[in-house]
């Protein structure tokens, strides 16, 4: 059985990478050091010094001195706190994984007991298995060692199939939260038009559900047409406010666009945005900027039971719908952090505008740019105040470009508490 506890956690589905309490560790520059690491933690199981110089190493150098000048980095690893995970004598290899936590196994426990998982167990499965097996680790000269690699690959992509089909099932009363997981199945397997069909049925119900669902957030329009009513609500006078702020931008196909005339770029992004900014505002949000390929809302604590997790589900409500209307063409990234903001309701001609200043608002914008891919992240201070409310995951620093030293977070789910 894992050690979920333990203070050691080996992540080798997608990048490879370990942390201690939390905290991810340097790796060696070698890759087959980082391979051999990896290895010995799957293969649990003792290994001959013979055969992991077979796997590794094939130059007429000295190979045991190759091995033993791998197993010193890694022995500075993962022996932390005192313990030996790693052991090493003259013949043979033992790496401790007992004493490890390994994302891995952990995905083989939950396939053993689908029917009884909770769903946000079996959402992060998914999540985690999305990222395949040691994919930055392909060592095409090492062959033996690529077959294993391909081997649990395989068997990595069957997991992940049997975990999104289970959710789709499990989830057929809710179509908003089980598309991203059809649409995620479909991908696997394009030429299945009986999957196919499902997706679009799931599609279609998720889409009415957000047509039929009441408009609670009408007071928190961002510009009042001419004619309407003059004066702001109580949420947008200019004073301070404790928000959580969501900034949403579309990653691709922007660079698809680039030698698209505009008037077609806009005929085709308009219709995402305008509903965009319609899950937005029925989830009771305020879009605060909107242009180019970036949506920015505000979501007041003072009018939201939690303004955070309130925030999360419009994130991953915009990221599911945007991307099923768009076949899957579209992707959509978005940052989102809390704290103090001024929010000010300025006249513009006939046109009233909710402007917004704050650290809050700068962090979300720096965090959605910093974002190497289309994913969801949070700040801890986001996290906190929506903690039960969301799933989440500590997000790796290879995931993020120039955002300090700040712990990140993905959002991955909604947990269904309220």
């Amino acid at each position: 059985m894992d050690q979920v506890g333990a203070p050691l956690h080996l992540s080798v589905l997608g990048a490879f990478a370990v942390r201690h309490r939390g905290k991810a560790l340097d790796l060696p520059p070698s890759r087959k050091t980082r391979a051999l690491l990896a290895y010995l933690a799957v293969a649990d199981q003792p290994q001959s010094r013979q055969r992991l110089c077979g796997l590794f190493w094939d130059a007429p150098d000295d190979l045991r001195a190759a091995l033993r000048w791998s197993l010193s980095k890694i022995r500075k690893i993962v022996n932390v706190d005192g313990q030996d995970v790693l052991l090493a004598d003259h013949g043979q290899v033992t790496f401790l994984t007992q004493s490890i936590d390994l994302d891995l196994r952990r995905v083989r426990e939950l396939s053993q007991r689908l029917a009884s998982a909770d769903i946000v167990e079996l959402e992060q499965a998914a999540h985690a298995l999305e990222g395949g097996f040691l994919e930055d680790l392909s060592l095409p000269r090492c062959r033996e060692f690529e077959s294993w690699r391909l081997s649990l690959t395989s068997e990595v992509n069957l997991l992940r199939a049997t975990v999104l089909r289970t959710l789709v099932d499990r989830l057929a009363s809710d179509p908003s939260r089980a598309l991203r997981h059809a649409l995620a199945l479909r991908a696997m397997d394009p030429a299945n038009s009986a999957l196919a069909a499902e997706v679009k049925a799931v599609a279609d119900a998720a889409r009415e559900l957000v047509v039929k669902a009441p408009n609670t957030a009408g007071q928190g329009a961002a510009q009042t047409p001419a004619g309407a009513a003059s004066g702001p609500s109580p949420s947008i006078e200019s004073k301070r406010h404790d928000v959580t702020i969501l900034s949403v931008e579309i990653v691709s196909p922007l660079p698809g666009f680039a030698s698209v005339a505009p008037d077609v770029v806009f005929r085709q992004l308009d219709p995402l945005f305008e509903l965009a900014q319609s899950l937005v505002a029925r989830h009771g949000g305020v879009a605060t900027a909107v242009g180019g390929s970036a949506i920015t809302a505000l979501f007041d604590a003072a009018t939201c039971d939690n303004d955070a997790a309130v925030a999360c589900r419009a994130a991953l409500a915009v990221k599911s719908i945007i991307e099923s209307e768009s076949a899957g063409s579209v992707r959509i990234r978005a940052g989102l952090d809390s704290g103090e903001v001024i929010v000010r309701y300025r006249r513009h001609g006939q046109t009233e505008r909710v402007e917004v200043a704050g650290a809050a608002l700068q962090s979300a914008d720096r965090l959605v740019q910093s974002l190497r891919r289309g994913l969801l992240a949070l700040t801890d201070r986001t996290r906190s105040r929506a903690a039960g409310l969301v799933a989440t995951r500590l997000l790796p620093r290879s995931e993020l470009f120039g955002f300090g030293r700040e712990q990140i977070y993905e959002l991955l789910s909604d947990t269904g508490q309220r």
